[in-house]
C-alpha cells in the first residue's frame, strides 16, 4: 500500500515577500510497502487578502499540488517503490512522449550524443534515498530523480563516472520540508549563518566558507543604477538553515559570520515588497531580541574555543548598543563603515576553556 502522509508536527512557517503573507510548509511523504516513508512534496497553506476581494485567498494552489502527489505515487506504484521523477510535472522529458526511468534517461543521453555537465550534475547519497540531478551540455534538460534502489545507484555511477557526491542539494531541498534532515558535520572551517547574496566576499563561491540561509530564492530587485531600472538577485545557500537552531554540533568552526536581518517588520504589504527587506530580509516588531540572543548562542555553540565571530549590524531601526546587550560575550574590537556611518563591523573571540 501507497499511503499518503501529511506530516504536520514537521511543518514550519514562514513570511514569503512572494505572497506578501505568512505561509506554512506543510511536509507531504509517501509510506512505502516496506514501511519505509520518502518525501514527495511541501504543501503550502496560508491566507492572504486578495487585491480584488476581502475574502482570504489560499496560498498555493493545492489541486496542482494533488496532481503532482498523484504523479509522484504513481510512478512509485509502477516501478516497486524504486524511483520517481521529481520533475515530472512541469520538467522537459526526452521526446514528449513517457517518463524515463533514470537508467533508460542515460541510455537515452547517449544515444543522442548528448553530454552530462559534471559541474551541474550531482548525485546525491542519503540514508533515506538519493538524488540524481543536473543538466545536459548540449540540450535544454533539468532533470532530478529521487531513488530508492541501491542497484540503480550502482548502476549511475558505472555509466556516467565520475559523478560526483555532495551532499550539498539534498541539504537544500530537504531542509525545505525538514529541519531535522540536515547534516551535523562538515570539513569547512568557516561558517556564514545567513548569508544572502554573499554580497561582501571577494569570491562568493569560497571553498572555505559554508553559506547557510533561511531563504532561496532568484528575485528582481529595483537598482536606479542600470538602464532597466532593475537587476537579478540571488540567495542560493549551500543549506537551508535557521540561524536560530544550527544542525551542527559543538565547537565546529574556525569562524562563523553573523550579518542577521536589521530591519524591524511592521505588518504593511508594501514594506513587505520593498526591495530593502526582500535583500536583507527582516525582523519581527515584537520578539526580535529573543530570535538575535538565539542567534548569538547558536553562533557560539558551533564556533571552536578561541575561534572568532564577525559581526555585522545595520543601525537603521535598531541602536548596536541594544543588539550587544543580547549576548555576555565580549567584543574584542570594531569598526563603522557605511554611507551615514550606521554600520557596525565586531569582532568578538569565544572564550578558550568553553
Amino acid at each position: 500500500m501507497y499511503e499518503i502522509i501529511e506530516k504536520t508536527e514537521e511543518s514550519f512557517s514562514y513570511f514569503s515577500a512572494w505572497y506578501g503573507a505568512t505561509v506554512t510548509r506543510v511536509p507531504v511523504y509517501c509510506k512505502l510497502p516496506d514501511g519505509r516513508e520518502v518525501f514527495l512534496l511541501n504543501r503550502l497553506t496560508g491566507a492572504i487578502e486578495s487585491s480584488k476581494q476581502k475574502d482570504p485567498c489560499i496560498v498555493g494552489d493545492i489541486e496542482e499540488h494533488k496532481k503532482e502527489i498523484e504523479a509522484f505515487v504513481s510512478q512509485l506504484k509502477e516501478n516497486g517503490g524504486k524511483w520517481f521523477d521529481r520533475y515530472c510535472e512541469w520538467a522537459w522529458h526526452p521526446e514528449g512522449t513517457k517518463k524515463l526511468g533514470p537508467i533508460e534517461f542515460i541510455d537515452w543521453v547517449k544515444s543522442k550524443g548528448y553530454t552530462f555537465n559534471k559541474k551541474k550534475t550531482d548525485l546525491t547519497i542519503e540514508s533515506c534515498g538519493t538524488k540524481f540531478m543536473g543538466n545536459l551540455n548540449e540540450y535544454s534538460c533539468a532533470f532530478c530523480y529521487d531513488i530508492y534502489d541501491e542497484s540503480i545507484v550502482e548502476e549511475i555511477k558505472k555509466r556516467i563516472p565520475p559523478v560526483t557526491t555532495t551532499c550539498s542539494t539534498a541539504w537544500r531541498t530537504q531542509n525545505c520540508l525538514n529541519p531535522k534532515a540536515m547534516p551535523t558535520k562538515t570539513t569547512k572551517s568557516i561558517l556564514d549563518v545567513c548569508c544572502g547574496g554573499r554580497m561582501f566576499y571577494f569570491d562568493k563561491n569560497d571553498e572555505r566558507v559554508l553559506f547557510c540561509d533561511k531563504r532561496d530564492m532568484d528575485t528582481v530587485l529595483k537598482d536606479s543604477s542600470t538602464k532597466a531600472g532593475e537587476r537579478e538577485f540571488h540567495i542560493h545557500p549551500d543549506i537551508i538553515a535557521d540561524f536560530t537552531d544550527l544542525p551542527f554540533e559543538d565547537n565546529s568552526f574556525r569562524m562563523v559570520v553573523f550579518d542577521p536581518p536589521h530591519l524591524k517588520y511592521t505588518g504593511s504589504k508594501k514594506e513587505a515588497e520593498s526591495w530593502q527587506m526582500v535583500k536583507y530580509g527582516w525582523l519581527p516588531a515584537h520578539g526580535w531580541q529573543d530570535i538575535l540572543r538565539k542567534g548569538f548562542s547558536e553562533c557560539f555553540r558551533v564556533l571552536l574555543p578561541g575561534g572568532f565571530l564577525v559581526f555585522k549590524w545595520n543601525e537603521t531601526d535598531i541602536k548596536v548598543s541594544e543588539i550587544l546587550k543580547l549576548t555576555d560575550e565580549k567584543p574584542v574590537f570594531g569598526h563603522i563603515s557605511g554611507k551615514r556611518a550606521n554600520t557596525h563591523w565586531i569582532c568578538f573571540q569565544k572564550n578558550m576553556l568553553k
